[in-house]
């Protein structure tokens, strides 16, 4: 009985650890089943994971690079900025976030009062006659989106005198058209501006005097050796001529003066270029105002270079002269046939009314001698009478002239 009792909890013990083998081989074969269906899922959420990580790093790299570059770029913008003349100013929405040395010692001001300006301190700053054109243009540029512009303008500077500035001016708009950025490139431009205020005062003296004097004077800029226009007359030259000289300013010399006259006068502007000496000669023009005959000139204007830029055309009027001197040669003609006539006309009478006298005194016994004798004093007294109304004619004639 016994035995057989063994036997039985060997053969249950043999079946139940059949059972525990075969229920940890389910649990094994669950476990594989689930890691493949994990697998089956999972590969395809690593493959995009890996990749969406080697994106990552690429653009990590690019950025990193982009980053190397605008490092690089602001390198060379502050070392730019920082050793040119001109000044740069950037000015973001509402202050200003940059500006060079060159910047700072245009306003004349330390660099900590210039970075705190606002926009009402740069307005203020800019000349009363200037402020109001100079905000109405940023105000049209912007309504246009206009990127870059340039203009002048006179700025109060802290010593209190006025510096004239240029300045070229880069906007930079966000998506909504709203200007988020200026960058601001200023020039102080007062050397040039003085000297062109002296330039205009000194165009305007020479043009007083051109026109206080009585010689005719032109001005023409030479294009090339055979190619001139007109560039200045003065007041003498339209009113002695006639011409209206709005209509010739900044036209060729070709296009209002033709034939032997134009080729003429080439030869004469070519040939003082040439020998870079005045070159004299009589002109004799029909103008609007009539014929005048002149002692024109043309003189050449060299620059420093050696190159002719311009023509200077003088002439002094002939024409009254050679008037006043016809008159004298005239009248002298009319003195010398005076003349002629009291040495021959006047003397041919007076000679016969001498020798009638002469002939009477010898005779003065004999009245019949005298009184044959009268009617020849007679006519030769008529005869001077007329030579002496001819004299006097020619005298008033000649006064009159």
């Amino acid at each position: 009985m016994e035995r057989i009792v063994s036997e039985c909890e060997e053969i249950s013990n043999y079946k139940l650890d059949r059972i525990y083998a075969l229920n940890n081989w389910f649990v094994y074969v669950a476990i594989a089943v689930l890691l493949a269906e994990a697998l089956l899922i999972f590969i395809p959420i690593i493959k995009k994971n890996d990749k969406f990580v080697s994106e990552i790093k690429k653009k990590s790299k690019l950025l990193s690079k982009q980053n190397e570059e605008l490092k690089e770029s602001e390198e060379k913008f502050r070392f730019i900025a920082e050793n040119t003349s001109d000044g740069i100013m950037v000015f973001e929405i509402d202050r200003i976030t940059f500006t060079s040395p060159s910047y700072d010692k245009i306003l004349g001001l330390p660099h900590d009062k210039v970075i705190s300006r606002t926009i009402d301190d740069i307005i203020n700053a800019i000349h009363p006659e200037d402020r109001d054109r100079v905000v109405k243009l940023y105000e049209d540029y912007e309504k246009v989106r206009k990127e870059s512009f340039i203009y002048e303008y006179k700025m109060m500077h802290p010593k209190g005198h006025y510096i004239w500035r240029e300045d070229k001016t880069k906007l930079i708009y966000d998506e909504k058209g709203g200007v988020i950025k200026a960058v601001i490139l200023a020039h102080d431009i007062s050397k040039r501006k003085n000297f062109e205020a002296k330039r205009k005062e000194r165009e305007q003296m020479l043009s007083s005097l051109f026109d206080a004097t009585s010689d005719m004077i032109a001005v023409l800029d030479v294009v090339d050796i055979d190619k001139y226009t007109f560039a200045f007359f003065n007041k003498t030259y339209e009113v002695k001529t006639g011409v209206n000289v709005h209509e010739y300013k900044g036209k060729f010399l070709h296009e209002k003066i033709k034939g032997a006259e134009l080729e003429a006068l080439l030869k004469t502007y070519r040939q003082c270029i040439l020998t870079k000496e005045p070159v004299r000669w009589l002109l004799i023009h029909d103008y609007p105002a009539g014929r005048l005959t002149c002692d024109a000139t043309a003189i050449p204007i060299f620059d420093s270079t050696g190159k002719c830029t311009r023509i200077v055309f003088s002439a002094y009027d002939l024409t009254e002269k050679n008037a006043h001197l016809q008159t004298i040669e005239d009248h002298s003609k009319q003195l010398k046939d005076i003349a002629w006539i009291q040495s021959h006309i006047v003397r041919a009478p007076l000679a016969k009314i001498l020798g009638i006298i002469n002939l009477i005194s010898s005779k003065s016994d004999s009245k019949d001698y005298q009184k044959a004798l009268l009617p020849a004093l007679k006519a030769s007294a008529h005869e001077l009478d007329e030579a002496i109304r001819d004299i006097v004619s020619k005298a008033i004639d000649t006064d009159n002239k």
